[in-house]
């Protein structure tokens, strides 16, 4: 038979979208068996990226199920396997109940960093990935997977996976023979039919792979699974990858800066020493500090476009909602995940929150606002009797990006600290803002606000200004531009003394919006020892504190603005 000839007639019919679509599909799957048996897997895998989106698009829209079409997708991603992780999990778990399965249900959180894997071993397009997510998401078991992958696709090619304690590495062993063994669960066999298990090891944790049929052991197994304290030396060496998983033990260890600076010395000592050049590192875990290895790592390769560092949230930044509220019950739902951090709130440890959860790693010992010297209030003072002698705002301007608009306002009577009422804390175009920023005001009855003027705040200030106009609402409203002689965590540190003096409503407060929560959460994670990934709390109410020390016990005066 001519298969050039064969393979044109397939390919054109796959190809030829005024065809019927299952004979298009089959057309596909016939090419892809004819490339696999002239031994081309790569030109199969070609035909398969092209008959699997066919053949999902046919299944969906049909009532009828239609087996010979559902064969032939899984034989399509089958062949896509060896080169495409996302192809690979599919076919590993097809004979799996859907709700039984590991990646199916994670798919829509789990697929860009399948692809980013995908793009390191396959498209070298990265050297280094690290991955950051809550505890219980799947992060350790889509890194095991991710061995068993490499495993087949390289055997020869030894990989080190080592974590805090022997226990975890004792899991990557029995959990990549699991993958091998068991045929009736996982299609690991079919992807890699050419692959067998010639040696394995439990004392040394330890599995050497082979596809060329040769049987004898090598020195340097294809897996080999030790605890970061673990001896290293001579037991092996990472070829094709270097994989770390939860790295810190616990959150007794994440708090000592001396035993994080002996994990990150063994960490490159013990295991990057054992690493060839070429080989890929993976790192996987939850962050407890900017010390912890994770941190440090991420640190070092700041600027280091081979190196994609990923975080994932137990709550979306931006939506306050869950990022893994699974189907079939596999994850953790946004109730879940706030109930959680209340109980950090009332613990007034809403540090371990951001580092744990929330992947957010913050220097403990520098904290400016601890929670727990904070004035709080549950409830608010009646209003109706009792108008506070002043309501002032402060407005740190904001036009998109990774900042915060950021205004509190704030209630004083007489000599008593002032109270923060509530606060507008943001990211979003000034379209989307100024008309928040002017609604506030009023709801709030503010007699006088400022904002900063630095880069666009006073044309913002102009703005809210017109619209208030159009409200007919009379307020003193000015901008003002920051001292440029200090720096934003100077004017900080010198406002710290004010700022503690004030009183916040507590984040359980059925009074605390969400955003306002999440402006405590900025405030009382701000650190001087480290980087801070925003400041824009701390920073308005240093603003706002010079307008409380340079007006303390004034007479307000409700300035009409049409004079002005």
């Amino acid at each position: 038979m001519n298969h050039t000839s064969e393979y044109d007639r397939l390919w054109t019919g796959l190809k030829n979208e005024k065809a019927d679509v299952v004979y298009r599909i089959l057309a596909g799957d016939s090419a892809r068996y004819l490339f696999l048996k002239n031994g081309e897997p790569e030109q199969a895998d070609r035909v398969a990226a092209e008959t699997i989106p066919l053949a999902h698009e046919y299944l969906s829209n049909t009532v009828e199920p239609n087996l010979e079409i559902y064969d032939a997708l899984e034989r399509a991603y089958i062949a896509r396997a060896p080169y495409d992780f996302h192809s690979y999990l599919i076919a590993l778990e097809w004979r799996r109940p859907a709700k039984e399965r590991f990646y199916q249900p994670r798919m829509s959180v789990l697929r860009p960093v399948v692809d980013d894997l995908t793009d390191m071993m396959v498209n070298d397009k990265y050297d280094i990935i690290e991955l950051s997510m809550p505890p219980r998401v799947g992060k350790s078991t889509l890194g095991l997977l991710f061995i068993t992958w490499c495993n087949g696709r390289d055997p020869d090619s030894p990989i080190l996976a080592t974590g805090y304690a022997e226990k975890i590495t004792k899991m990557f062993y029995a959990g990549v023979f699991e993958v091998y063994n068991d045929s009736a669960t996982y299609n690991y066999r079919e992807i890699f039919p050419l692959l067998q298990l010639v040696d394995t090891s439990a004392k040394d944790l330890t599995l050497d792979f082979r596809d060329d049929g040769g049987q004898t052991a090598r020195k340097y197994k294809s897996l080999t699974c030790r605890p970061i304290d673990g001896s290293l030396t001579g037991a092996t060496e990472a070829r094709q990858l270097l994989y770390c998983d939860d790295l810190v033990r616990d959150i007794e260890e994440a708090m000592s800066r001396d035993r994080l600076d002996a994990l990150d010395e063994k960490l490159v000592t013990n295991a990057q020493s054992r690493k060839k050049e070429g080989c890929k590192e993976l790192h996987i875990g939850t962050h407890w500090s900017v010390h912890d290895p994770m941190s440090r790592l991420a640190k070092r390769h700041e600027d280091n476009p081979r190196c994609k560092v990923i975080v994932l949230p137990a709550l979306d930044p931006e939506t306050d909602e869950s990022n893994f509220d699974y189907p079939y019950g596999v994850g953790f739902s946004t109730a879940y995940y706030k109930a959680l951090r209340a109980v950090y709130e009332e613990k007034n440890d809403l540090v371990t929150w951001e580092c744990v959860y929330q992947q957010n790693p913050i220097e403990r010992e520098g904290l400016l606002f601890p929670a727990d010297e904070l004035t709080y209030v549950l409830d608010l003072p009646p209003l109706d009797d009792n108008r506070p002698d002043d309501t002032f705002a402060f407005c740190d301007v904001a036009f998109g990006g990774n900042d915060f608009l950021c205004m509190p306002i704030a209630y004083q009577w007489g000599d008593d600290p002032p109270l923060i009422i509530d606060v507008v804390f943001l990211k979003g175009d000034y379209k989307i803002t100024e008309p928040l920023v002017a609604g506030t005001l009023i709801q709030r009855k503010v007699a006088r606000a400022i904002f900063e003027a630095n880069n666009g705040g006073d044309f913002y200030a102009q703005d809210v200004l017109e619209i208030l106009k159009e409200k007919d609402y009379k307020m003193f409203l000015t901008s003002k531009r920051a001292d440029s002689t200090k720096s934003k965590e100077t004017r900080i540190i010198q406002h710290s003394p004010a700022i503690k003096s004030f009183t916040f409503l507590h984040p359980r407060s059925e009074h605390a919006s969400p955003t306002y929560r999440q402006f405590i959460n900025q405030l009382t994670t701000y650190t001087v020892n480290g980087k801070n990934k925003n400041d824009d709390a701390p920073d308005a109410l240093a603003g706002l504190a010079t307008m409380q020390r340079t007006n303390l016990n004034a007479t307000v005066k409700i300035f009409d603005r049409s004079r002005i």
